[in-house]
């Protein structure tokens, strides 16, 4: 029989950070149970609580910290919300940027960076501005949007979260090598926060100090990290509890306002349950393209379609919700491997490494490209100072023509299709946001194959994931008795 310890690891384990007391039934004995902290409405495990406690007295020290200082200069190339998120992170140097693909939280990032520099007093050594992100593919994209901006007075870093902190990852824990002090920067940017789960984003929070300006940028609406735990929406929440430094882009700069595929993005993010979704309204165009099919067999035909005009490349990817099944990755890989034929590889495919390479500078995860000269090489296209090639190894890589959607998480591609797998009954494939993950990896074109008809159930669906309300820090919670 499980008891009620062990169920609140199995909770945590599937990404909550505390337990409703009202799931865990009147003979829930509080002296009974150790390494755990109890609130008036909330069970937590004491390694729970201690995470989101850092989280909560960094940001509670932050606040002291408020410059109040102003914007040196109009920008005209910003829009209202963008001079707002400048204004904002020059008086708390403290902002939570968030908003939808295309809104421009980069090119803000651009403007933030030079408008905080110009504020600074000139000093014979460049100033420090380290960026980070939570897997070499973010922080490598981060790079790349920036390439074409020059700071002559900036010592510019792009690293991961895990190289800066000198950790790697563990079963469901973090180990540090020893000998690591603070991050030494004099603005941190940390990008797709979002991917950032608790345990993570307190680790980091620990090695930052609090005076030193900070910024997190992300997206709300995308997929939680797989870890426990709602950073990014934790934070978020604290906050704008206290009135704090959150600026929201709503404008999109980067996509056509009159694309499909711009608002099919738009209306999922904005879905109101209280009323039709209008998706039906929606009608295909060169950057939409909507195929229903309830059978597999149907949904297989149409997705090799796509693969044989797109496949090879990659920026282009089909995504699935599903590792394994019918119409999961797997499956996709192994179809297209049988309609190509022996030998079915190619130079240019893509292809996922499935396993850590800390030496390397490489992740499980990380997705590279086939090239070959007398052998088989993967190149990586990383950050600055990592190994960029490796030989081919099949025991070490997997193929890459199809990846799930939290594969693809921080990731953008030209091309995608996104498949939709026919369920039974009242089965849903997928959640709101696991969509939202999906259509927004699409940079130019969308197609959906499969089951069209439950979208509408799709974007109104989601699981909750609990986690431990940083404002009800404030109150003491206390440890049960043995």
């Amino acid at each position: 029989m499980t008891t009620h310890f062990e169920h609140i690891l199995n909770m945590y384990e599937q990404g909550h950070t505390c337990v409703p007391k009202d799931q865990l039934g009147q003979q829930f004995e509080v002296h009974a149970q150790t390494g755990l902290m109890i609130s008036d409405t909330y069970v937590a495990t004491e390694r729970a609580y201690t995470d989101a406690q850092t989280i909560h007295l960094w940001l509670n020290e932050k606040r002291k910290h408020y410059p109040q200082q102003s914007p040196s200069v109009a920008y005209p190339q910003l829009n209202q919300k963008q001079h707002e998120a400048l204004e904002t992170f020059a008086y708390h140097h403290l902002l939570l940027l968030t908003g939808g693909p295309g809104t421009g939280k980069t090119y803000t990032l651009r403007y933030l960076i030079q408008d905080w520099l110009t504020r600074q007093p000139k000093r014979p050594q460049p100033y420090r501005v380290l960026m980070l992100a939570p897997t070499g593919k973010a922080a490598a994209r981060m790079k790349e949007s920036l390439r074409e901006s020059v700071f002559a007075e900036l010592q510019l870093s792009f690293q991961t979260i895990h190289r800066a902190l000198n950790i790697h990852p563990g079963p469901f824990t973090y180990y540090r090598r020893p000998n690591y002090d603070q991050l030494e920067a004099d603005l941190i940017i940390i990008d797709e926060v979002s991917m950032i789960d608790t345990e993570l984003g307190a680790l980091l929070l620990s090695y930052i100090n609090p005076q030193t300006p900070v910024v997190f940028s992300g997206d709300p609406e995308q997929l939680p990290a797989i870890g426990p735990g709602l950073f990014l929406m934790d934070i978020l929440s604290y906050l704008t509890a206290h009135q704090g430094p959150v600026t929201q882009l709503t404008q999109n700069i980067r996509q056509d306002h009159v694309s499909a595929l711009y608002e099919l993005i738009t209306m999922t993010r904005q879905v109101d349950k209280k009323r039709p979704w209008p998706y039906d309204n929606l009608t295909d165009d060169a950057s939409l393209k909507q195929i229903s099919c309830q059978s597999v067999g149907t949904c297989r035909q149409h997705i090799l379609a796509w693969a044989r005009q797109h496949s090879g490349d990659t920026q282009n990817v089909i995504l699935s919700p599903f590792k394994k099944g019918p119409l999961g990755s797997d499956a996709i890989n192994q179809l297209i491997r049988q309609e190509r034929g022996q030998p079915y590889r190619r130079n240019g495919d893509p292809t996922i490494l499935t396993q850590n390479l800390p030496s390397d500078g490489l992740s499980n995860g990380d997705t590279g490209q086939l090239i070959y000269n007398q052998q088989w090489r993967v190149e990586f296209k990383q950050l600055e100072g990592e190994h960029n090639t490796l030989i081919y190894d099949p025991t070490r890589f997997d193929d890459a023509w199809a990846l799930t959607i939290h594969k693809t998480q921080g990731s953008e591609y030209q091309h995608v299709c996104l498949v939709i797998p026919p369920t039974q009954g009242e089965e849903l494939s997928m959640t709101k946001r696991l969509f939202y993950t999906g259509i927004t990896r699409a940079k130019k074109s969308l197609t959906l194959i499969g089951a069209l008809n439950q979208l509408h159930q799709i974007v109104r669906y989601e699981r909750t994931r609990y986690t431990i309300p940083l404002n009800d820090l404030d109150v003491r919670l206390e440890r049960p008795h043995k």
